[in-house]
């Protein structure tokens, strides 16, 4: 629901633990509880194996940048708490951009802030419907990363890996 209508986005993160909690017929201020569920979302986190050795091979070669629809406080205490945060060239998080991935305002404004050529470019991501679906909306190549192997229902994948280090071979 964010990802269609960033404008509310702060109202839906809220919402969905009023309505959960609503359910269970407990009462909740929904505004604090989300608060609380942000700072200790950033403090789980659990790095993808390889994950620190593609960024650090590839950090000689090119710019890296971290692109994020979650909220600043869990993104950036997940990175921080990784050790991944001093490594990329630069973060955005849509909630700073003011933009969700993937409206292609939120792919400008990164472009804008960082020059990038769309011929050289990929995003790596997860998610068909923010990253891989916010690459072809920016028009540029796609790797999704898939290690549970779900089904690609995507037409805008470029590359399919299973393993971050598959990137390697990709990004030459």
């Amino acid at each position: 629901m964010i990802e269609k209508d960033h404008s509310r986005r702060n109202e839906l993160m809220v919402k969905r633990f009023v309505d959960f909690f609503t359910l269970l017929n407990v009462s909740i201020d929904g505004v604090q509880f989300n608060k609380d569920y942000q700072k200790a979302l950033g403090t789980y986190y659990c790095l993808n194996e390889f994950a620190l050795e593609v960024i650090l091979a590839l950090k000689p070669h090119c710019k890296q940048y971290a692109a994020s629809n979650g909220s600043k406080v869990a993104q950036l205490g997940k990175l921080k708490g990784t050790g991944l945060y001093d490594l990329f060239d630069d973060i955005f998080i849509s909630e700073d951009v003011g933009y969700e991935k993937p409206d292609i305002t939120y792919f400008n404004y990164i472009k804008e802030k960082t020059h990038y050529d769309p011929d050289t470019t990929i995003i790596i991501g997860d998610s068909l419907t923010s990253d891989i679906k916010g690459g072809e909306n920016a028009g540029i190549d796609t790797c999704y990363f898939n290690p549970g192997h779900q089904k690609n229902t995507s037409q805008a994948v470029t590359y399919e890996i299973d393993k971050l280090i598959e990137v390697l071979d990709i990004v030459k």
